[in-house]
C-alpha cells in the first residue's frame, strides 16, 4: 500500500501525462483548437452522426447537410474534459464525466445524471453491446481508504437503471484505469488498461473471464507515465486478440496480443499522436490514424495520416496523407476526423478504404442548436452558441460568415500535406524511419507476474514479428 507521499507524486505524474496530451494553440474559452475527436454513427439510421468535438457534441440526421450543436454545458461538462460516448438502441445517449454518467434524450434536448452512486462517480469509460444494444457497461471510479478503486456497472435496459457489474477491483494497485473494452465474442471476457501506483508506476491490463468476478493482472512492458496505455479494441471474432495503444511522451505506439494481454508486440510506432483506430467490420483489416502532436517540435511529419493492414500479417502502409484525430469504420465506409487547415473538413467518409474522402462538416457547418426554445438545451446553450458563432465562421442565424477567424498551426508548417511513405516491416531505407528487429524496444512479450523489471521476461521468440516504424 503506498503512502500518502507516493501517492501524490504518482498522481502528479499522471496528471502531468495525461494534461501534455491536450491541444496547445488557444481559440475558445478552453484553450484548444477546435477539432473533432469521436463519431458514432447510428446502426438504426446511418444518416445519424454525433461527433463529440472540443466545443461540444455535434449532431446531424442528413449525414451531414445540417449540424447542430449539443453545448458542453447542456450534457453537464467544460474545460478540457473529453467525454467517453455511447449510443444505445432507442437512441439514449451516454456521457462519461469526471462528475458521473450523464444520459441524454433519443432528440439531445434532455440531460440527466443516473440515478445512485453512478450519477457522482468519475466515468472512465463506456461500452455499448453492439449485438443487443439496450446493453451497455459503464467503468466507475472512486476513492476507498484513499486509494484509487474501480467498478463495473451494467444496464440492460437503455440506461432506465444500472446494476453492479462484480466487485470494486484495482485497489491493491492503486490503480488508474484509462480505458475499457468487451471482447463481442464473449461478454464476460472484459479489459481494462491503466497505470497501477503500486508497488511501482507502470502499465497495466486487467482481465476478467467471468464478468467482473475475478481479475488477473497482465503488465505491459516498456510502459508508465510517459508511455501510458489505453485500451482500443478485441478483434471480433477473437477474445484473445487485442490492440493497445501507447501513448508516449517521444512517440505513439500501438501494441498487439494474440493471447488475451500475456504476451505483446509492437507493430507501429510514430513520433505523432496516434489519434485515430478502426477495425473493418468484418475484422480483417484495421486503420490508423497520426494526428498532430501537442508538442510541435516532436511530429515527424512523415507520420501524419492513415496507416492501413490486413489483421493476418499487419504490414502497414500509408493510404492518406494528412493529420487525423479519430476513425471509425462502419458498413457505410471509413470515417475520419480530419485537421480543416490542411484537408478543408473536419470529418469526412471515405469508400475507398481511406484514399479519398468526401467532406461530410466543416467548422462552418454547424447551422445552429440542436433543439429550439424552450428546450433544457436551449436554454443552457443560447450563451455558448453566441460565443462560438464567430469562431467557427457561421451567424449566430445559421448563415455562413466565410472563413472562421481561427490561426494557423504554429510550429508544424511542413507537416501539413505532407505525403510521406509506405512503410514495410523493417524497412529502414527512409527519412524519420528505423529498423525494429525483433527483441527490440516494444516487442518483447510478458507474461503474467512481469513487474515491469527484468524477471518473468522471455526471450521474444516467434511472437516479437518485426516493426512497422514510422
Amino acid at each position: 500500500m503506498a503512502g500518502g507521499v507516493d501517492r501524490v507524486a504518482g498522481s502528479m505524474a499522471l496528471a502531468a501525462a495525461l494534461a501534455s496530451w491536450s491541444a496547445t494553440p488557444t481559440v475558445l474559452a478552453n484553450g484548444r483548437y477546435p477539432s473533432a475527436q469521436q463519431l458514432i454513427e447510428d446502426p438504426r439510421s446511418p444518416e445519424h452522426l454525433i461527433v463529440r468535438a472540443t466545443y461540444g457534441l455535434l449532431v446531424t440526421r442528413d449525414t451531414g447537410k445540417r449540424w447542430s450543436l449539443i453545448c458542453e454545458q447542456a450534457v453537464g461538462y467544460g474545460g478540457n474534459e473529453d467525454p467517453a460516448l455511447g449510443l444505445l438502441g432507442d437512441g439514449t445517449l451516454l456521457a462519461g464525466l469526471f462528475g458521473g454518467l450523464a444520459l441524454g434524450s433519443a432528440d439531445g434536448c434532455t440531460w440527466s445524471k443516473a440515478q445512485g452512486a453512478l450519477g457522482e462517480l468519475e466515468i472512465v469509460d463506456v461500452s455499448v453491446d453492439p449485438l443487443e444494444r439496450a446493453r451497455a457497461l459503464a467503468l466507475g471510479r472512486e476513492a476507498q481508504h484513499g486509494l484509487s478503486t474501480h467498478r463495473l456497472w451494467r444496464t440492460s435496459d437503455s440506461g432506465a437503471s444500472w446494476q453492479r457489474l462484480g466487485g470494486p477491483f484495482g485497489a491493491e494497485l492503486d490503480l488508474v484505469a484509462t480505458a475499457f473494452d468487451v471482447a463481442a465474442s464473449d461478454p464476460k471476457r472484459v479489459y481494462v488498461s491503466g497505470l497501477g501506483l503500486v508497488p511501482a508506476l507502470r502499465g497495466v491490463l486487467l482481465r476478467t473471464d467471468n464478468g467482473g468476478v475475478g481479475w488477473t493482472l497482465l503488465p505491459i512492458a516498456d510502459t508508465g507515465p510517459q508511455a501510458v496505455p489505453f485500451f482500443t479494441a478485441v478483434a471480433p471474432n477473437d477474445r484473445d486478440t487485442i490492440y493497445v495503444r501507447v501513448r508516449g511522451s517521444n512517440r505513439d505506439r500501438l501494441l498487439v496480443s494474440s493471447s488475451g494481454g500475456q504476451s505483446w508486440r509492437s507493430v507501429l510506432e510514430g513520433r505523432a499522436v496516434m489519434a485515430g483506430f478502426a477495425l473493418s467490420p468484418d475484422g480483417t483489416q484495421v486503420a490508423v490514424g497520426f494526428g498532430l502532436p501537442d508538442r510541435p517540435g516532436l511530429v515527424d511529419c512523415s507520420a501524419l495520416g492513415i496507416w492501413k493492414a490486413s489483421t493476418r500479417d499487419l504490414a502497414f502502409s500509408k493510404v492518406f496523407h494528412g493529420a487525423v484525430q479519430c476513425l471509425t469504420w462502419t458498413q457505410r465506409g471509413l470515417y475520419a476526423c480530419t485537421h480543416e487547415r490542411s484537408e478543408g473538413f473536419q470529418l469526412g467518409l471515405s469508400q475507398d478504404g481511406g484514399q479519398s474522402f468526401a467532406s461530410l462538416m466543416k467548422l462552418r457547418s454547424v447551422q445552429g442548436l440542436a433543439c429550439p426554445s424552450p428546450s433544457m438545451l436551449a436554454a443552457l446553450c443560447a450563451g455558448p452558441w453566441r460565443e462560438l458563432c464567430p469562431v467557427i465562421g457561421t451567424t449566430c442565424t445559421g448563415g455562413d460568415a466565410g472563413v472562421p477567424g481561427i490561426p494557423p498551426i504554429g510550429g508544424v508548417p511542413g507537416c501539413l500535406g505532407d505525403a510521406g511513405l509506405p512503410v514495410a516491416p523493417g524497412d529502414a531505407g527512409s527519412a524519420g524511419l528505423r529498423d525494429a528487429a525483433a527483441g527490440s524496444d516494444g516487442a518483447r512479450p510478458v507474461v503474467p507476474g512481469d513487474a515491469g523489471s527484468g524477471a518473468g521476461r522471455r526471450d521474444a521468440g516467434t511472437d516479437a514479428d518485426a516493426v512497422s516504424s514510422v
